[in-house]
């Protein structure tokens, strides 16, 4: 007698536990499922062109500049997303720095601009891209 008294207190237990345990939801911050058109980034450059195309030594020091400054660093910058919205190559770009120091990011910003000094684009920090229409 003792014994099932036992085992139905161990199963009364059991079965409390399981009905009080909360449920667990998944709260990663993971933005590999989020749309990147609704995504606020928190550097975008625009290429933009003047009636000649757009200017593709800017794109090219762009792109050297990121790969230099993130071996420099140690660090890794994620590829940047690319609208295009133009016909004559006019394109934004996009940069996520969310996985990047607070230090870290100013001195990209500054470099970035100072890297593109001269050439044809617009600097703009936390944007979305251009909503399709």
């Amino acid at each position: 007698m003792k014994k099932i008294t036992f085992l139905v207190a161990i199963v009364g237990i059991s079965l409390l536990a399981a009905a009080c345990k909360t449920s667990q939801k998944n709260t990663s911050t993971s933005t590999a499922n989020v749309d990147p058109l609704t995504k606020v980034y928190d550097v975008a450059l625009s290429f933009y062109s003047k009636g000649g195309g757009i200017d593709l030594d800017g794109v090219k020091k762009m792109k050297s500049f990121t790969q230099t400054f993130a071996k420099e660093k140690g660090i890794a910058i994620p590829e940047p997303f690319k609208q295009s919205w133009g016909r004559e190559g006019e394109a934004d770009y996009f940069f996520d720095l969310a996985g990047i120091k607070k230090p870290q990011r100013e001195l990209f910003k500054t470099g970035i601009k100072t890297a593109l000094q001269g050439n044809q684009f617009h600097f703009k920090e936390n944007v979305q891209p251009r909503q399709k229409q």
